[in-house]
Order: C-alpha cells, then sequence, then structure tokens
C-alpha cells in the first residue's frame, strides 16, 4: 500500500547572515544547494527562496535539476523544472514559495535560482553561515561550478528549500 509524506529538503536554519554576488550588470548567475532524495519515488513540487538584497520584481527562474550521474557535482546537471519568477520580500529571511512542474527525483538532485544581474551591487544569493553542510555551489558567467563547502571564503548555505512528497510502500498487514 504506498503512502505519501510531505517533506522538505533543506540545508539552512531560516537565518541568513550574509549574501553573495556583485557581479557586474549583465552576468548570468546560478545559485543552488544539492539534495539526497529520501524515499523510494520523491516528486518535487515547489521551491522556496530567500532573497539577498536585489530589487523587489527583479526577474529570476527557479530550477529543479538532475543530477545523472549521482556524484553531487552540478556540472552535469539536467533540467526538471523550471520558472519564471519574479524577487518579493527582499534582504529578508521570509521564504517565497514557486509552484513548479511536479518532477520525480532520485538520488542526487539540484534546486537552484538563476538571474542575470540587474546591476553591480545586486546580492541576491541570501546565505546560512551557521552550519555550512558543504552542498552548495555557484556559477558565474559560463564559467564551471564553485563548490560553496565548508573550507572557503563563502562557507555557508544558500537558503532554497525544495518541497514535495515521499512516496513508499508500506508494507501489506499480514493474516493469521
Amino acid at each position: 500500500i504506498p503512502q505519501a509524506n510531505a517533506s522538505t529538503y533543506t540545508l539552512d536554519d531560516g537565518s541568513g547572515e550574509s549574501a553573495l554576488g556583485g557581479m557586474p550588470e549583465g552576468t548570468t548567475m546560478i545559485w543552488m544547494n544539492q539534495f539526497n532524495a529520501v524515499g523510494e519515488t520523491v516528486k518535487i513540487t515547489s521551491i522556496e527562496v530567500a532573497w539577498g538584497p536585489v530589487a523587489d520584481g527583479t526577474a529570476a527562474t527557479v530550477f529543479l535539476w538532475s543530477d545523472p550521474n549521482g556524484d553531487g557535482n552540478p556540472t552535469d546537471r539536467e533540467v526538471l523544472s523550471s520558472l519564471s519568477v519574479a524577487v518579493t520580500n527582499n534582504d529578508t529571511d521570509i521564504f517565497n514559495l514557486y509552484d513548479i512542474a511536479d518532477a520525480d527525483v532520485t538520488g542526487s538532485f539540484f534546486v537552484g535560482v538563476e538571474m542575470v544581474s540587474p546591476e553591480s551591487k545586486s546580492w541576491p544569493m541570501r546565505l546560512d553561515k551557521s552550519d555550512p553542510s558543504g552542498k552548495s555551489w555557484t556559477v558565474i558567467g559560463t564559467a564551471a561550478p564553485v563548490h560553496i563547502g565548508v573550507d572557503t571564503t563563502y562557507n555557508g548555505d544558500f537558503m532554497i528549500r525544495a518541497n514535495g512528497t515521499t512516496v513508499t510502500e508500506a508494507p501489506e498487514p499480514a493474516t493469521m
């Protein structure tokens, strides 16, 4: 008998201490968290983002990506779902909920944001620095993904979450 349970994937504690960004106007910025699906089937239904200091109304796209080789490195990521959004509640710890087209994930997957820097003083990547997991990544322009790990200047986790349902098979009741 299948059982569905709500699940939230998060790396942060809900409080942002810093932000990353500051790229020249027109630079594409991507930031993401890597998660491991728990359960036999996981259907991701929404993404939550807490924004750093970037103007409300700034355009962005939220993404759910697979990790085809399961190594936790987003170099080979493939889009499973995406949604164009606009920044709201900037420079706060308020998570903005974005309903995406549902997608099934297994093993390693990534949830993140892509934005073209609207100006050089934009710092959209809200960062929780309290207890870094080492599972956050960023991509600037056409460069290779950079791991924002626990041994870098930018120690922390991006404030991006994934929500969905986990389906597991419950054992059939035994007969006497």
